[in-house]
């Protein structure tokens, strides 16, 4: 059985988790410097940098695929994940003794954005926005410390293959901009997720919307969140013109005097996004835009062109 001691180092400026070495299919033991074996499916504490005195615990997961008599790498997990680790990017490597291993059927990385229980976004290779053969499941949050699991839906490395994991840390997003998406679903009492909201704004992935918020294309005002009152008028209920926005109101009565629809500096159509809440909420004028009321009194005053509204 192979022994390896557990490396720490730095790359893109930033702490990696380390790298594991595993064993054979049967043997299946991940090695560390105090030579403790941990075999597939049980877990290994970790130090990293977003961690601090604390450590997440990663466990690796086998596959035995009858069609071909062989087991392959299926599933990461990653759990007891400090809230210090929010908006990190998680890079995830596999290597054989002698080289790095295709992941995905594609690339040697997995790159997960990583946003506590609404971590839903893997990018294929360190950078960059490639679709990865393979998805997040499982992501939570438990008494601060968050959990996910990366699961691999395309051609999987075979067990035999993999001889070590690498999984490194980076900065991230801008939390700023989650945190605002998340205090607008806590706002709207689960009436959307955080998902939907990106979506609704035309937005794919956290990371996209990212894009908009560092080209000074994309504002929000939310109640409650960052000075924005918590009822009235959000933020002056003006919309600013060129730049999308998204209003976001609570159970309290929320109003907006205007929304609007326009194209960004990449010439894609964007829409403002009102979403009231529970309260009497009022919406004065709308041009192309997009408006749920939610539960309450509602009310839209002038919709002077097409878009969605759901008073």
């Amino acid at each position: 059985m192979k022994k390896v001691k557990l490396r720490t180092y730095f790359s893109y400026a930033t702490l990696a988790f380390g790298i594991f070495a595993l064993g054979s299919t049967l043997a299946s033991n991940i090695n560390l410097s105090s030579n403790t074996a941990v075999e597939f499916g049980q877990g290994v504490a970790q130090a990293t940098s977003c961690t601090g005195d604390e450590k997440l615990t990663v466990t690796p997961f086998t596959k035995y695929d009858n069609s071909t008599s062989f087991f392959y790498l299926s599933d990461i997990s990653f759990s007891n994940i400090p809230a210090n680790c929010i908006n990190k990017e998680f890079i995830i490597g596999v290597q054989s003794e002698n080289s790095s291993v295709i992941l995905d059927g594609t690339n040697t990385s997995a790159r997960v954005l990583y946003f506590g229980a609404f971590t839903t976004t893997v990018y294929s290779g360190q950078t960059g926005t490639s679709s990865f053969g393979g998805e997040i499941r499982s992501a939570g949050d438990s008494n601060g410390y968050g959990s996910f699991t990366l699961h691999i839906t395309g051609d999987m490395p075979l067990a035999d293959d993999v001889y070590s994991l690498s999984i490194e840390s980076k900065n991230g997003l801008d939390v700023s901009s989650i945190e605002a998406i998340n205090v607008c679903v806590s706002n709207l009492g689960g009436e959307f997720t955080a998902t939907e909201i990106i979506n609704l704004l035309g937005f794919n992935s956290s990371a996209e919307l990212q894009i908009a918020i560092n080209e000074n294309q994309l504002l929000f005002h939310v109640a409650g969140y960052d000075g924005v009152p918590t009822s009235g008028y959000l933020t002056g209920g003006w919309d600013a013109s060129v730049i999308q926005e998204l209003f976001c109101g609570n159970s309290s009565d929320n109003n907006v005097y205007s929304i609007d629809s326009d194209r960004d500096s990449h010439g894609v159509f964007r829409r403002d996004v009102f979403l009231g809440g529970a309260g009497n909420d009022v919406l004065g004028m709308a041009w192309a835009a997009i408006f749920y009321g939610g539960p309450g009194n509602d009310a839209i005053l002038d919709s002077a062109e097409g878009g969605d509204y759901y008073p």
